[in-house]
């Protein structure tokens, strides 16, 4: 991260960059600490002082950690730095890469190994997308409760399946790769988009479980826990 805060300053070496454009793991902890009291805080501003709605807390919040990012001060000169870092790695994901669909005689570009580990820790973060989608249905929906319907689980879970979706397009994209040079372990991309696909089905079949009654909901568990176990049959 810092050698891309240097390329990003015009800076040839890392130990040139300014200690406030420097991103290290102690600022990092920091701010997650600070996000996440943070959070709780603006929560029992908006809620219990103002007496205002819990969408209008979690608005607070999110309004009031992008004015610290993009607020031009020195000490937050890293935050900025890291945020568009991010968004560049972010773009690459889903950049469509026409390389890709053309197949000119080299083939697609190998993915770099950055991207791969940037796609894995969003699908560690799945959770997250899907509470953005229902961040939009109570938006929406305000402000009235949101229906248990199947409109309603749609754009959750199609905000949860994005991880994976860019992460099983990845290994095809590898898979041509490794078709092109001959590699004999080329079936193992085809297994891991497998995999990766088969993580959206668990995350729709959970959410349309939710708008069932509990009776139907019970008797469609046991077809979940089978979802869960042929996802984490094979791992690479």
């Amino acid at each position: 991260l810092n050698a891309r805060a240097a390329a990003s300053l015009g800076l040839q070496n890392i130990s040139n960059i300014p200690f406030a454009n420097r991103i290290t793991w102690s600022k990092l902890i920091g701010l997650s600490m600070l996000m996440f009291l943070f959070l709780h805080l603006s929560e029992y501003v908006w809620v219990e002082l103002l007496k205002g709605t819990n969408i209008g807390a979690t608005l607070l919040f999110y309004v009031a950690t992008l004015f610290v990012i993009v607020f031009p001060i020195s000490s937050t000169g890293w935050l900025r730095i890291a945020t568009g870092i991010a968004l560049k790695r972010t773009w690459a994901l889903i950049n469509p890469r026409c390389s890709c669909i053309s197949h000119p005689p080299q083939g697609p570009r190998p993915i770099p190994f950055v991207d791969v580990f940037y796609a894995d820790a969003m699908c560690s973060l799945s959770k997250v997308f899907f509470d953005w989608g229902w961040l939009l249905h109570l938006l929406y929906d305000y402000p009235n409760p949101v229906p248990k319907s199947m409109h309603a689980i749609l754009i959750p879970s199609a905000f949860a399946a994005i991880p994976y979706t860019i992460r099983a397009r990845q290994c095809l994209i590898m898979y041509t790769v490794g078709r092109i040079k001959k590699d004999p372990k080329r079936y193992q991309h085809i297994m891991n988009a497998i995999k990766y696909a088969s993580s959206i089905v668990p995350i729709c079949f959970s959410a349309y479980k939710e708008t069932l009654p509990p009776v139907r909901s019970d008797a469609l568990e046991q077809y979940l826990i089978g979802l869960l176990v042929i996802n984490a049959s094979y791992a690479l």
